[in-house]
Protein backbone atom coordinates (compact mmCIF):
# COMPACT_ATOMS: atom_id res chain seq x y z
CA UNK A 1 0.00 0.00 0.00
CA UNK A 2 1.73 3.15 -1.22
CA UNK A 3 -1.18 5.56 -1.10
CA UNK A 4 -0.29 6.96 2.32
CA UNK A 5 -1.55 10.51 2.64
CA UNK A 6 0.88 12.83 4.44
CA UNK A 7 -0.54 16.17 5.47
CA UNK A 8 1.41 19.38 4.74
CA UNK A 9 4.16 20.56 7.07
CA UNK A 10 2.08 23.51 8.25
CA UNK A 11 -0.10 20.95 10.06
CA UNK A 12 -3.12 23.28 10.22
CA UNK A 13 -6.10 21.71 8.55
CA UNK A 14 -9.58 22.98 7.77
CA UNK A 15 -12.37 21.11 9.49
CA UNK A 16 -15.46 20.23 7.52
CA UNK A 17 -17.12 23.22 9.17
CA UNK A 18 -15.59 26.16 7.35
CA UNK A 19 -13.87 28.87 9.42
CA UNK A 20 -12.49 26.22 11.78
CA UNK A 21 -8.84 25.17 11.61
CA UNK A 22 -7.16 22.62 13.83
CA UNK A 23 -3.57 21.61 14.40
CA UNK A 24 -2.89 17.90 14.20
CA UNK A 25 -0.24 18.13 16.95
CA UNK A 26 -2.47 19.92 19.47
CA UNK A 27 -4.14 18.01 22.29
CA UNK A 28 -7.60 19.33 21.39
CA UNK A 29 -9.21 19.97 18.03
CA UNK A 30 -12.09 22.44 17.84
CA UNK A 31 -14.14 21.41 14.83
CA UNK A 32 -17.20 23.62 15.25
CA UNK A 33 -19.15 25.59 17.81
CA UNK A 34 -20.36 22.56 19.74
CA UNK A 35 -17.62 19.98 19.30
CA UNK A 36 -14.05 19.94 20.56
CA UNK A 37 -12.16 16.63 20.38
CA UNK A 38 -9.69 15.74 23.09
CA UNK A 39 -7.28 13.60 21.06
CA UNK A 40 -4.84 13.53 23.96
CA UNK A 41 -7.23 11.22 25.82
CA UNK A 42 -6.46 8.58 23.21
CA UNK A 43 -2.86 9.50 22.42
CA UNK A 44 -1.59 9.03 25.97
CA UNK A 45 -2.88 5.43 26.16
CA UNK A 46 -2.04 4.56 22.56
CA UNK A 47 1.17 2.73 21.64
CA UNK A 48 3.68 5.37 20.40
CA UNK A 49 4.03 3.52 17.08
CA UNK A 50 0.29 3.92 16.44
CA UNK A 51 -0.05 7.62 17.21
CA UNK A 52 0.91 8.86 13.73
CA UNK A 53 -1.55 6.56 12.01
CA UNK A 54 -4.35 7.32 14.44
CA UNK A 55 -4.03 11.11 14.30
CA UNK A 56 -3.69 11.29 10.54
CA UNK A 57 -6.66 9.00 9.96
CA UNK A 58 -8.73 10.93 12.48
CA UNK A 59 -7.70 14.15 10.72
CA UNK A 60 -9.08 12.73 7.47
CA UNK A 61 -12.44 12.25 9.16
CA UNK A 62 -12.29 15.69 10.78
CA UNK A 63 -11.80 17.27 7.35
CA UNK A 64 -14.51 15.31 5.59
CA UNK A 65 -17.16 14.18 8.08
CA UNK A 66 -19.41 15.76 10.69
CA UNK A 67 -17.75 16.80 13.93
CA UNK A 68 -20.24 14.74 15.96
CA UNK A 69 -19.16 11.61 14.08
CA UNK A 70 -15.47 12.36 14.72
CA UNK A 71 -16.18 12.77 18.43
CA UNK A 72 -17.76 9.30 18.45
CA UNK A 73 -14.71 7.80 16.73
CA UNK A 74 -12.38 9.31 19.32
CA UNK A 75 -14.58 8.22 22.25
CA UNK A 76 -14.99 4.70 20.86
CA UNK A 77 -11.26 4.37 20.24
CA UNK A 78 -10.60 5.28 23.86
CA UNK A 79 -13.07 2.60 24.95
CA UNK A 80 -11.47 0.06 22.58
CA UNK A 81 -7.99 0.66 24.00
CA UNK A 82 -9.13 0.45 27.60
CA UNK A 83 -10.84 -2.88 27.01
CA UNK A 84 -8.18 -4.51 24.83
CA UNK A 85 -4.87 -2.80 25.80
CA UNK A 86 -3.98 -3.18 22.13
CA UNK A 87 -0.47 -2.20 20.93
CA UNK A 88 -1.20 -3.29 17.35
CA UNK A 89 -4.78 -3.71 16.18
CA UNK A 90 -5.09 -7.41 15.46
CA UNK A 91 -7.75 -10.00 14.74
CA UNK A 92 -7.71 -11.07 18.39
CA UNK A 93 -8.24 -7.48 19.59
CA UNK A 94 -11.31 -7.16 17.39
CA UNK A 95 -12.80 -10.42 18.68
CA UNK A 96 -12.06 -9.54 22.30
CA UNK A 97 -13.65 -6.11 21.96
CA UNK A 98 -16.74 -7.55 20.31
CA UNK A 99 -17.11 -9.96 23.23
CA UNK A 100 -17.16 -7.01 25.64
CA UNK A 101 -20.00 -5.23 23.85
CA UNK A 102 -23.68 -5.74 24.48
CA UNK A 103 -26.09 -5.62 21.55
CA UNK A 104 -27.07 -2.06 22.39
CA UNK A 105 -23.41 -0.94 22.23
CA UNK A 106 -22.49 -2.79 19.03
CA UNK A 107 -22.68 0.54 17.19
CA UNK A 108 -19.25 1.33 18.69
CA UNK A 109 -17.60 -1.47 16.74
CA UNK A 110 -19.55 -0.57 13.61
CA UNK A 111 -18.07 2.94 13.74
CA UNK A 112 -14.57 1.64 14.49
CA UNK A 113 -14.79 -0.89 11.66
CA UNK A 114 -15.07 1.96 9.14
CA UNK A 115 -12.27 3.84 10.88
CA UNK A 116 -9.87 0.88 10.98
CA UNK A 117 -10.52 0.09 7.33
CA UNK A 118 -9.69 3.68 6.37
CA UNK A 119 -6.58 3.63 8.60
CA UNK A 120 -5.41 0.44 6.87
CA UNK A 121 -6.20 1.68 3.35
CA UNK A 122 -4.30 4.96 3.84
CA UNK A 123 -1.23 2.89 4.66
CA UNK A 124 -0.21 3.92 8.15
CA UNK A 125 1.22 1.36 10.55
CA UNK A 126 -1.11 -0.02 13.20
CA UNK A 127 -3.83 -2.26 11.72
CA UNK A 128 -3.13 -5.90 10.83
CA UNK A 129 -4.34 -7.37 7.51
CA UNK A 130 -6.17 -10.16 9.33
CA UNK A 131 -8.02 -7.61 11.44
CA UNK A 132 -9.42 -6.07 8.26
CA UNK A 133 -10.40 -9.47 6.90
CA UNK A 134 -12.39 -10.36 9.99
CA UNK A 135 -13.96 -6.88 10.18
CA UNK A 136 -15.20 -7.24 6.62
CA UNK A 137 -16.63 -10.69 7.33
CA UNK A 138 -18.46 -9.69 10.52
CA UNK A 139 -22.20 -9.18 10.47
CA UNK A 140 -22.73 -6.48 13.04
CA UNK A 141 -26.24 -5.46 13.94
CA UNK A 142 -26.77 -1.91 15.09
CA UNK A 143 -29.41 -0.83 17.56
CA UNK A 144 -32.82 -0.93 15.93
CA UNK A 145 -33.88 2.57 14.81
CA UNK A 146 -36.59 3.97 17.04
CA UNK A 147 -36.05 1.41 19.81
CA UNK A 148 -36.69 4.01 22.52
CA UNK A 149 -39.94 5.05 20.85
CA UNK A 150 -41.13 1.46 20.40
CA UNK A 151 -40.35 0.55 24.01
CA UNK A 152 -42.34 3.56 25.30
CA UNK A 153 -39.63 4.13 27.91
CA UNK A 154 -41.08 6.39 30.67
CA UNK A 155 -37.71 8.08 31.16
CA UNK A 156 -36.42 8.33 27.59
CA UNK A 157 -39.35 7.95 25.21
CA UNK A 158 -42.21 10.23 24.25
CA UNK A 159 -44.15 12.03 26.97
CA UNK A 160 -47.79 11.17 27.49
CA UNK A 161 -50.38 13.83 26.65
CA UNK A 162 -50.75 14.66 30.35
CA UNK A 163 -46.99 14.87 30.88
CA UNK A 164 -46.55 17.13 27.86
CA UNK A 165 -49.39 19.38 28.97
CA UNK A 166 -47.94 19.57 32.49
CA UNK A 167 -44.49 20.47 31.16
CA UNK A 168 -45.86 23.21 28.89
CA UNK A 169 -47.83 24.67 31.80
CA UNK A 170 -44.66 24.59 33.92
CA UNK A 171 -42.81 26.57 31.23
CA UNK A 172 -45.38 29.35 31.33
CA UNK A 173 -45.56 29.39 35.14
CA UNK A 174 -41.78 29.49 35.52
CA UNK A 175 -41.54 32.39 33.07
CA UNK A 176 -44.50 34.25 34.58
CA UNK A 177 -42.96 33.97 38.05
CA UNK A 178 -39.51 35.03 36.73
CA UNK A 179 -37.85 31.75 37.63
CA UNK A 180 -36.38 31.50 34.14
CA UNK A 181 -35.14 34.06 31.60
CA UNK A 182 -36.86 34.94 28.35
CA UNK A 183 -34.08 33.10 26.51
CA UNK A 184 -34.75 29.90 28.48
CA UNK A 185 -38.51 30.25 27.95
CA UNK A 186 -38.01 30.75 24.20
CA UNK A 187 -35.78 27.71 23.88
CA UNK A 188 -38.13 25.45 25.84
CA UNK A 189 -41.18 26.64 23.94
CA UNK A 190 -39.50 26.17 20.56
CA UNK A 191 -38.44 22.59 21.15
CA UNK A 192 -41.77 21.67 22.72
CA UNK A 193 -43.92 23.11 19.93
CA UNK A 194 -41.74 22.43 16.87
CA UNK A 195 -39.81 19.26 17.82
CA UNK A 196 -36.71 20.65 16.12
CA UNK A 197 -33.24 19.43 17.08
CA UNK A 198 -31.21 21.56 19.50
CA UNK A 199 -28.60 22.27 16.83
CA UNK A 200 -31.31 23.63 14.52
CA UNK A 201 -32.78 25.88 17.19
CA UNK A 202 -29.52 27.51 18.25
CA UNK A 203 -28.55 28.05 14.58
CA UNK A 204 -31.47 30.48 14.06
CA UNK A 205 -30.69 34.06 13.08
CA UNK A 206 -32.84 37.19 13.08
CA UNK A 207 -33.58 36.89 9.35
CA UNK A 208 -35.10 33.43 9.88
CA UNK A 209 -38.10 34.91 11.73
CA UNK A 210 -40.59 35.77 9.02
CA UNK A 211 -43.96 37.54 8.98
CA UNK A 212 -45.98 37.69 5.77
CA UNK A 213 -49.23 39.45 4.98
CA UNK A 214 -51.40 37.56 2.52
CA UNK A 215 -53.70 38.95 -0.16
CA UNK A 216 -56.75 38.61 2.10
CA UNK A 217 -55.06 40.69 4.77
CA UNK A 218 -54.27 37.82 7.15
CA UNK A 219 -50.79 37.49 8.60
CA UNK A 220 -48.67 34.35 8.40
CA UNK A 221 -45.80 33.58 10.74
CA UNK A 222 -42.86 31.33 9.87
CA UNK A 223 -39.47 30.14 11.05
CA UNK A 224 -36.84 29.19 8.47
CA UNK A 225 -34.99 26.41 10.28
CA UNK A 226 -31.47 25.46 9.12
CA UNK A 227 -31.13 21.76 8.30
CA UNK A 228 -28.37 19.86 10.08
CA UNK A 229 -28.40 16.14 9.14
CA UNK A 230 -28.32 16.26 5.37
CA UNK A 231 -24.54 16.39 4.91
CA UNK A 232 -24.50 20.16 4.44
CA UNK A 233 -22.40 22.83 6.13
CA UNK A 234 -23.65 25.38 8.65
CA UNK A 235 -26.82 27.10 7.39
CA UNK A 236 -26.57 25.80 3.82
CA UNK A 237 -30.07 24.30 3.62
CA UNK A 238 -33.39 25.32 5.18
CA UNK A 239 -36.98 24.23 5.70
CA UNK A 240 -39.83 26.61 6.49
CA UNK A 241 -42.22 25.91 9.35
CA UNK A 242 -45.50 27.67 9.98
CA UNK A 243 -45.89 28.87 13.60
CA UNK A 244 -48.54 30.72 15.57
CA UNK A 245 -48.45 34.40 16.49
CA UNK A 246 -47.62 33.79 20.15
CA UNK A 247 -44.49 31.80 19.32
CA UNK A 248 -43.55 34.39 16.69
CA UNK A 249 -43.80 37.23 19.20
CA UNK A 250 -41.80 35.24 21.77
CA UNK A 251 -38.95 34.53 19.35
CA UNK A 252 -38.84 38.02 17.81
CA UNK A 253 -38.57 39.50 21.31
CA UNK A 254 -35.59 37.24 22.03
CA UNK A 255 -33.95 38.16 18.72
CA UNK A 256 -34.36 41.89 19.37
CA UNK A 257 -32.81 41.40 22.80
CA UNK A 258 -29.77 39.75 21.20
CA UNK A 259 -29.46 42.67 18.79
CA UNK A 260 -29.56 45.16 21.67
CA UNK A 261 -26.79 43.28 23.50
CA UNK A 262 -24.48 43.58 20.50
CA UNK A 263 -25.40 47.21 19.87
CA UNK A 264 -24.69 48.13 23.49
CA UNK A 265 -21.37 46.29 23.31
CA UNK A 266 -20.13 48.03 20.15
CA UNK A 267 -21.68 51.44 20.91
CA UNK A 268 -23.66 51.86 17.67
CA UNK A 269 -26.78 50.64 15.92
CA UNK A 270 -26.51 47.70 13.54
CA UNK A 271 -27.49 48.19 9.94
CA UNK A 272 -30.11 45.82 8.49
CA UNK A 273 -27.51 43.58 6.83
CA UNK A 274 -25.82 43.10 10.22
CA UNK A 275 -29.08 42.64 12.13
CA UNK A 276 -30.13 39.84 9.81
CA UNK A 277 -27.05 37.82 10.81
CA UNK A 278 -27.47 38.20 14.57
CA UNK A 279 -28.10 34.85 16.32
CA UNK A 280 -31.47 34.59 18.05
CA UNK A 281 -29.68 32.83 20.91
CA UNK A 282 -26.33 34.48 21.60
CA UNK A 283 -23.42 32.95 23.44
CA UNK A 284 -23.44 34.98 26.66
CA UNK A 285 -19.68 35.57 26.49
CA UNK A 286 -18.54 35.21 22.91
CA UNK A 287 -20.63 38.08 21.51
CA UNK A 288 -18.38 40.54 23.37
CA UNK A 289 -15.50 39.86 20.97
CA UNK A 290 -17.21 41.98 18.30
CA UNK A 291 -15.56 45.39 18.06
CA UNK A 292 -18.07 46.95 15.72
CA UNK A 293 -15.80 47.20 12.67
CA UNK A 294 -17.01 46.01 9.29
CA UNK A 295 -14.20 43.45 9.35
CA UNK A 296 -16.05 41.70 12.17
CA UNK A 297 -19.06 41.00 9.99
CA UNK A 298 -17.76 37.48 9.25
CA UNK A 299 -18.20 36.65 12.96
CA UNK A 300 -21.91 37.30 12.62
CA UNK A 301 -22.25 35.08 9.55
CA UNK A 302 -20.41 32.19 11.21
CA UNK A 303 -21.58 30.00 14.12
CA UNK A 304 -19.09 31.49 16.60
CA UNK A 305 -21.55 33.81 18.35
CA UNK A 306 -24.35 31.24 18.67
CA UNK A 307 -25.10 29.59 22.00
CA UNK A 308 -24.08 25.97 22.53
CA UNK A 309 -26.62 23.29 21.66
CA UNK A 310 -26.73 21.90 25.20
CA UNK A 311 -28.42 25.09 26.41
CA UNK A 312 -31.76 23.73 25.15
CA UNK A 313 -31.81 20.66 27.40
CA UNK A 314 -30.34 22.69 30.28
CA UNK A 315 -33.27 25.12 30.02
CA UNK A 316 -35.77 22.25 30.09
CA UNK A 317 -34.12 20.69 33.14
CA UNK A 318 -34.16 24.04 34.93
CA UNK A 319 -37.90 24.38 34.35
CA UNK A 320 -38.54 20.86 35.67
CA UNK A 321 -36.52 21.58 38.81
CA UNK A 322 -37.99 25.03 39.47
CA UNK A 323 -41.58 23.83 39.01
CA UNK A 324 -41.05 20.33 40.44
CA UNK A 325 -42.63 18.65 37.40
CA UNK A 326 -43.57 15.04 38.24
CA UNK A 327 -43.99 12.22 35.71
CA UNK A 328 -47.37 10.49 35.98
CA UNK A 329 -45.75 7.15 35.11
CA UNK A 330 -42.76 7.12 37.44
CA UNK A 331 -44.01 9.37 40.25
CA UNK A 332 -40.60 11.05 40.18
CA UNK A 333 -39.20 14.30 38.82
CA UNK A 334 -39.62 14.20 35.05
CA UNK A 335 -36.49 13.47 33.01
CA UNK A 336 -36.69 15.67 29.96
CA UNK A 337 -34.47 16.74 27.10
CA UNK A 338 -34.82 17.96 23.52
CA UNK A 339 -34.90 14.40 22.11
CA UNK A 340 -37.90 13.41 24.25
CA UNK A 341 -39.93 16.38 23.05
CA UNK A 342 -39.06 15.51 19.46
CA UNK A 343 -40.29 11.96 20.04
CA UNK A 344 -43.40 13.39 21.69
CA UNK A 345 -44.33 15.54 18.71
CA UNK A 346 -43.87 12.63 16.29
CA UNK A 347 -46.00 10.35 18.47
CA UNK A 348 -48.77 12.94 18.84
CA UNK A 349 -48.88 13.53 15.08
CA UNK A 350 -49.19 9.78 14.47
CA UNK A 351 -52.03 9.45 17.00
CA UNK A 352 -53.86 12.30 15.26
CA UNK A 353 -53.76 10.34 12.01
CA UNK A 354 -51.21 12.34 10.03
CA UNK A 355 -49.52 10.47 7.21
CA UNK A 356 -45.88 9.42 7.38
CA UNK A 357 -45.08 12.01 4.69
CA UNK A 358 -46.52 14.84 6.80
CA UNK A 359 -44.71 13.63 9.92
CA UNK A 360 -41.43 13.49 8.01
CA UNK A 361 -41.98 17.05 6.79
CA UNK A 362 -42.90 18.44 10.21
CA UNK A 363 -39.97 16.72 11.95
CA UNK A 364 -37.58 17.71 9.14
CA UNK A 365 -36.63 14.17 8.09
CA UNK A 366 -35.11 13.73 4.64
CA UNK A 367 -37.10 10.52 4.07
CA UNK A 368 -40.09 8.72 5.54
CA UNK A 369 -37.96 5.89 6.94
CA UNK A 370 -37.44 7.41 10.40
CA UNK A 371 -40.87 9.03 10.52
CA UNK A 372 -42.44 5.64 9.80
CA UNK A 373 -41.42 4.43 13.25
CA UNK A 374 -44.11 6.61 14.83
CA UNK A 375 -46.80 5.12 12.57
CA UNK A 376 -45.60 1.54 13.17
CA UNK A 377 -45.70 2.03 16.93
CA UNK A 378 -49.41 2.88 17.10
CA UNK A 379 -51.32 0.28 19.18
CA UNK A 380 -54.28 0.68 16.82
CA UNK A 381 -52.17 -0.61 13.94
CA UNK A 382 -51.64 -3.95 15.64
CA UNK A 383 -55.42 -4.37 15.91
CA UNK A 384 -55.88 -3.57 12.22
CA UNK A 385 -53.16 -6.01 11.19
CA UNK A 386 -54.61 -8.77 13.35
CA UNK A 387 -58.04 -8.16 11.90
CA UNK A 388 -56.72 -8.25 8.35
CA UNK A 389 -54.95 -11.59 8.66
CA UNK A 390 -57.00 -13.48 11.26
CA UNK A 391 -59.56 -14.78 8.74
CA UNK A 392 -56.88 -16.13 6.41
CA UNK A 393 -54.93 -17.72 9.24
CA UNK A 394 -58.06 -19.39 10.59
CA UNK A 395 -58.86 -20.81 7.15
CA UNK A 396 -55.34 -22.24 6.73
CA UNK A 397 -55.51 -23.81 10.17
CA UNK A 398 -58.78 -25.53 9.23
CA UNK A 399 -57.23 -26.88 6.01
CA UNK A 400 -54.34 -28.51 7.83
CA UNK A 401 -56.69 -29.97 10.43
CA UNK A 402 -58.88 -31.48 7.71
CA UNK A 403 -61.93 -29.39 8.62
CA UNK A 404 -62.25 -27.54 5.30
CA UNK A 405 -64.31 -28.86 2.39
CA UNK A 406 -62.60 -29.41 -0.96
CA UNK A 407 -64.70 -26.84 -2.79
CA UNK A 408 -63.81 -24.26 -0.14
CA UNK A 409 -60.15 -25.07 -0.67
CA UNK A 410 -60.48 -24.66 -4.44
CA UNK A 411 -62.22 -21.32 -4.01
CA UNK A 412 -59.33 -20.19 -1.85
CA UNK A 413 -56.62 -21.73 -4.02
CA UNK A 414 -54.56 -18.52 -3.89
CA UNK A 415 -54.07 -19.08 -0.19
CA UNK A 416 -53.04 -22.71 -0.69
CA UNK A 417 -50.49 -22.26 -3.49
CA UNK A 418 -47.11 -23.14 -2.05
CA UNK A 419 -44.31 -22.51 -4.51
CA UNK A 420 -41.47 -24.97 -4.08
CA UNK A 421 -43.64 -27.88 -2.76
CA UNK A 422 -42.38 -30.92 -4.72
CA UNK A 423 -45.79 -32.66 -4.63
CA UNK A 424 -47.67 -29.69 -6.15
CA UNK A 425 -47.48 -28.00 -9.49
CA UNK A 426 -47.27 -24.22 -9.39
CA UNK A 427 -50.94 -24.05 -10.39
CA UNK A 428 -52.26 -27.17 -8.63
CA UNK A 429 -55.76 -27.02 -7.19
CA UNK A 430 -55.22 -29.95 -4.82
CA UNK A 431 -55.83 -29.03 -1.15
CA UNK A 432 -53.40 -29.97 1.61
CA UNK A 433 -55.64 -32.69 3.03
CA UNK A 434 -55.77 -34.32 -0.41
CA UNK A 435 -52.01 -34.70 -0.61
CA UNK A 436 -50.44 -38.15 -0.13
CA UNK A 437 -47.89 -36.55 2.18
CA UNK A 438 -50.51 -34.87 4.37
CA UNK A 439 -50.74 -36.03 7.97
CA UNK A 440 -53.66 -34.94 10.06
CA UNK A 441 -52.99 -33.83 13.62
CA UNK A 442 -54.53 -36.11 16.25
Amino acid sequence: MNNKKVYPAVKYLQARQSEYLFCIDESKWKLDKNHTINVEDVSHILSPKLIEGYLNTLAFYACNYSSAYVVKINDNMKDFLKKTSSVFISELDILNYKAFLSEINMQKLIILRCFFKKWHSIGYYGVDDNAIIILKSMRLKAKTPGAIIKQEDPNKGALTDNEHKTLNLAMHNAYKNKKITHLEFSLALLVSLTGRRSSQIIALKFKDIIKETFVNGDDGFFLKFPRVKQGVSFRQAFRMLNIDEFLYNTIIKQANYSISLIENNIGRSLILEEKNEVPVFLDSKKYKIISGSREDFYLLTSDRLHASANIVSLSLKKIVEKENVISERTGECMKVNAYRLRYTLGTRLAHKGYSVQVIAELLDHSSTLSAGIYIENLPDNAIKINGAISTNLAFLADVFLGKTKINESINNKKLLTRKGCSSWGSYSKAPCNGCIYFKKFK
